[in-house]
């Protein structure tokens, strides 16, 4: 997706009882300090390859400057108090390192791999404001402890002309350096976008351009074939067709084990399935509690056994940090189940159907475990339906 990651929930001391509780044990917890990642440097082979779409990533949260989440190690759940600058914070019930390793998350379908049903948006651990790399690769070792095994790139997430394919260098290096079992992680880049340097994104759906970007993209990720390779965004100076007979020609070469298109309407679905031989084998377009206009695609993709994967499904930055308060249901939902909103929206997402495969980003190891725990948070009929209405 194209731009900012997402913010984090703000909840306020007066409202937050556990914290109350605490502080009054342990006092005030403002002198929290950040816990230094640890990155495992063994070596593992990795097979595929991932991304995610255009200008917004789909990710579920961005601390603001002066903010930090990371907690000590422990063996017990910890409340996760993450503090900002202002003194703003998101409220996670996170369960401990060592009851993630080896999980193994509900899986979904993209094409012929099974992945797990919550994938990472890698996005915001390239672009502006990104974190340092060390805590970029501890954010995914703890996704694939958490049992993740969809991880979403593409070449134009980076912040500098000079650094294209920022995002898949630094999922390769991640990979490799895992101390587990990498073999069932699908990664899929994306290519069509560009970003000069200057701050703009750029098309570019040629043939010509399409085939260059998916062999520098195989070299950055150090595989044989790209396991999803997805066309970033439709050009509007190249007939969508010609793109989408470039990435054919990619799936028949061997170069790409499967197909996606971002960005799309219904009826670009549609073409673009024909001309892949019935072979599309998923979609990425926005769709959070704040754009709900994919609505038709997302059906469409059902229908066709098309996999669905919402981007910025938190709604990005500008929504994500109030996402309960903007949209009450997601709050009270969330204190009913104690957890998070940002938890309950992708359960919300997850209900729509098995097409539906959300792909938040994080920059931290706390969030994506949250995020992660969504795959096995139930909802019932009646609170998915205050969330539809809300």
């Amino acid at each position: 997706m194209d731009g900012t990651a997402v913010a984090m929930m703000v909840e306020s001391r007066a409202t937050n009882p556990v914290l109350s509780m605490i502080e009054a044990s342990t006092g005030p917890r403002s002198d929290l300090s950040p816990t230094p990642a640890t990155v495992v440097a063994t070596h593992n082979p990795f097979p595929h390859g991932h991304h995610r779409p255009d200008s917004t990533p789909s990710h579920s949260e961005t601390f603001p400057a002066g903010g930090s989440c990371d907690p000590p190690g422990v063996v017990n759940p910890i409340e996760v108090f993450c503090w900002t600058a202002q003194s703003r914070r998101r409220n996670l019930v996170v369960p401990p390192l060592a009851a993630m390793e080896g999980t193994t998350m509900r899986t979904r379908r993209i094409g012929d791999a099974e992945v797990s049903a919550i994938g990472l948006g890698a996005m915001p651990m390239s672009i502006e404001g990104r974190p340092d790399e060390a805590r970029s690769i501890a954010t995914i070792h703890a996704a694939l402890d958490a049992g993740v095994t969809l991880v979403d790139t593409a070449d134009a997430y980076h912040s500098y002309a000079g650094e294209v394919g920022h995002n898949e260098s630094l999922i390769a290096r991640a990979l490799a350096g895992y101390g587990g079992d990498t073999t069932g992680v699908l990664i899929a880049t994306k290519g069509g976008h560009l970003r000069p340097g200057d701050g703009s994104w750029t098309v570019n759906g040629s043939p010509a351009y399409l085939e260059q970007a998916c062999d520098a993209s195989l070299k950055r990720l150090g595989v044989d074939a790209i396991g999803l390779y997805q066309f970033h965004r439709p050009d509007p100076k190249v007939p969508f067709a010609d793109s989408i007979g470039a990435l054919r020609d990619l799936l028949d070469a061997g170069k790409i084990r499967m197909v996606g298109i971002s960005n799309v309407s219904p009826e670009q679905i549609r073409q673009a399935n024909e001309i892949l031989g019935g072979r599309l084998a998923s979609v990425q377009n926005q769709f959070s509690p704040a754009v709900r206009d994919s609505e038709a695609a997302l059906r469409l993709c059902a229908e066709l056994g098309i996999a669905f994967l919402p981007w910025s499904p938190l709604g990005g930055r500008s929504v994500a940090g109030v996402l309960g308060t903007r949209f009450a249901a997601f709050a009270e939902i969330a204190r009913a189940h104690e957890v998070s909103p940002q938890r309950v929206c992708l359960a919300w997402l997850l209900a729509k159907g098995p097409a539906v495969i959300p792909i938040p980003g994080s920059t931290r190891p706390e969030t994506i475990r949250d995020s992660a725990a969504a795959a096995e948070l139930a909802l019932s009929a009646g609170e998915l339906a205050r969330l539809d209405a809300s």
